[in-house]
């Protein structure tokens, strides 16, 4: 059967930084991805400042890739939508005027998750195919949250979500943040650090697993920073493995330069060099913490796992009809 003959999923994420899509369709539990994208719109830009009000300007520009995608959904054939969000529509003080809005311009309702649901739903996209019986912590940084999750392909033991994303962490600890000329300090850093320490108090200490580091395109992101990277054989998802130390040595390189001189130096998506270095420091510290041997870059993203949702509830409906 063509793949146009067969039902087409099409799940979209409204995350404080990024607006992410993907369309696919299902052969018993096996997905087929056929269209997908992670474009930034900056969402929850600048609402830490503004008493948590998403601002027009960023909720226009949502709207309008939401708009775009709506045209492919046509041009797939989609026959399931489902629109979601996460962190920053979650703890936004307009929401409902902002869910409104999304409503009134583009005809799709918004399903907001929270915290618990967004970290098992990224949890499902990143252990499709890691060895059994082993156990990971999974770490999916986001804009303004990050999801910490412990626990092997079979079982999720723990989780966690903490106020620690890189959009957070740069609007909250540098000094002329949306200045394009500013810069990162070593002391703005130790701030950073020392936030994230005591965060991260509650978590488990020392538990010698691998950290894998999501998440849409951090081995991507890695491969243009050209961070070495060694193979990583047990798993197709996760082909490489990455050291702590590299991670540090490229924070202590990029806060040398304004952010707009990193945008030019390191050509990857507009708008990501300005809190790579957060993202980083965020899973360093988390690597010594958990003392893990290694870190496993991943693009598993959470629109995955909503996908795999939502064709669960449609079996079961179908099982309950």
């Amino acid at each position: 059967m063509l793949a146009d003959q067969k039902k087409i999923y099409a799940a979209i994420n409204i995350g404080t930084l990024k607006v992410k899509s993907l369309f696919a369709y299902f052969e018993g539990d096996e997905m087929t991805p056929l269209f997908q994208s992670n474009n930034l719109t900056c969402f929850g830009c600048g609402m830490f400042e503004h008493g948590n009000q998403i601002l027009d300007e960023n909720l226009a520009a949502t709207i309008k890739e939401i708009l775009l995608l709506k045209e492919k959904v046509k041009e797939y054939n989609c026959q399931i939508v489902r629109l979601f969000a996460t962190h920053a529509l979650r703890d936004a003080a307009n929401q409902k005027a902002v869910v409104d809005k999304i409503k009134e311009r583009t005809g799709y309702e918004v399903e907001i998750i929270g915290p618990k649901e967004e970290g098992e739903l990224y949890f499902r996209a990143a252990v499709s195919d890691l060895p059994a019986h082993q156990n990971f912590v999974i770490a999916d940084i986001g804009g303004g949250s990050c999801q910490i999750l412990i626990g092997d392909k079979d079982r999720l033991v723990s989780d966690y979500s903490f106020k620690t994303g890189a959009l957070f962490l740069h609007e909250s600890f540098t000094t002329d943040p949306h200045n394009a000329q500013s810069l990162t300090s070593e002391q703005d850093l130790q701030k950073m650090r020392e936030y994230l320490i005591k965060e991260y108090s509650i978590l488990p200490v020392n538990l010698g697993f691998p950290l894998i580091y999501g998440s849409s395109n951090i081995i991507d992101l890695m491969k243009t920073l050209k961070i070495p990277l060694e193979p990583y054989p047990d798993s197709h998802d996760h082909p490489y493995k990455v050291q702590a130390a590299y991670l540090s040595n490229f924070i202590s390189e990029i806060i040398k330069f304004p952010y707009q001189t990193r945008e030019e130096k390191y050509p990857f998506q507009t708008g990501y060099m300005w809190g790579v270095d957060k993202s980083f420091l965020n899973i360093t510290t988390l690597a010594e913490r958990f003392a893990s041997p290694y870190i496993l870059p991943s693009n598993a993203n959470i629109v995955q796992g909503f996908l795999y949702k939502i064709k669960a509830e449609i079996d079961n409906k179908i099982i309950d009809s």
